[in-house]
């Protein structure tokens, strides 16, 4: 009977990894995390863009009141469960000696104002560089007997690896698609000689255009694919299908 209820869990938490959308993974994670034992989550992504800046994304259903006000009070430079899930992937029940230490006994008390007062957070960190934090939280603390803690913690892991793997997915297709729709087809046009390795004065001659046009082509297409130089703008091309 044991077994057959583990199974059943891993299931549902696995269930995250068909999400399609945002909203599902949403909506999906709300259920596996309620059937986990916690009320509430926030999921941070965090990942480098071909031209090497960071792209973050944060996904929560805290109380709004207070997603606004940690945002307005830039709590995410002193809260120290980022610092530690961007170091550590080890699990991390939050304390109030963990908040104190780190000089931020202030956001766990505000925090707490908002229903959200016993948190464990955990991180997955993969070999491109991509990394995502996860607070799971509720009302009651999580470490009441050594059982009823381990479980948590193993079902956090679980949640975490399905949620990093489903959430860089759904980033990944959703940029691609609005960089692919937001090239135009002179551009898309342009893009494609680049990529046989013309440069620009062939491609001017190739399209019947000014060489300032073939410039003014490329240096839209850098601008909307996000990159920087040829080469990458190669690359981001071959990834979302632009090119073959």
């Amino acid at each position: 009977m044991g077994q057959k209820s583990n199974n059943s869990e891993i299931l549902i938490m696995a269930s995250v990894l068909e999400a399609r959308s945002k909203d599902e993974l949403v909506s999906r994670l709300q259920t596996v995390i309620q059937s986990a034992g916690f009320e509430t989550f926030m999921i941070g992504l965090e990942r480098r863009a071909v031209n090497g800046t960071l792209i973050h994304n944060v996904t929560s259903d805290y109380d709004l009141d207070w997603q606004l006000k940690y945002q307005s009070n830039h709590y995410a430079f002193n809260d120290p469960t980022v610092p530690y899930c961007q170091q550590s992937t080890a699990p991390l029940l939050w304390s109030e000696e963990f908040f104190r230490n780190a000089g931020a006994i202030h956001i766990l008390e505000e925090a707490r104002s908002y229903g959200i007062s016993h948190g464990l957070s955990i991180s997955t960190h993969d070999w491109n560089g991509c990394k995502s934090m996860m607070s799971l939280v509720r009302d009651k603390p999580l470490d009441r007997n050594a059982r009823e803690k381990a479980h948590l913690i193993a079902s956090a892991r679980l949640i975490s690896a399905c949620v990093h793997h489903t959430g860089f997915h759904l980033l990944e297709a959703e940029e691609d698609l609005r960089q692919k729709d937001s090239l135009t087809r002179r551009e898309q046009e342009v893009l494609q000689w680049i990529a046989h390795g013309k440069t620009t004065w062939e491609i001017s001659v190739i399209m019947s255009v000014s060489e300032a046009t073939v410039a003014f082509h490329v240096k839209n297409l850098m601008r909307k694919l996000d990159v920087h130089n040829r080469q990458q703008a190669l690359a981001v091309a071959l990834r979302i299908g632009l090119i073959n």
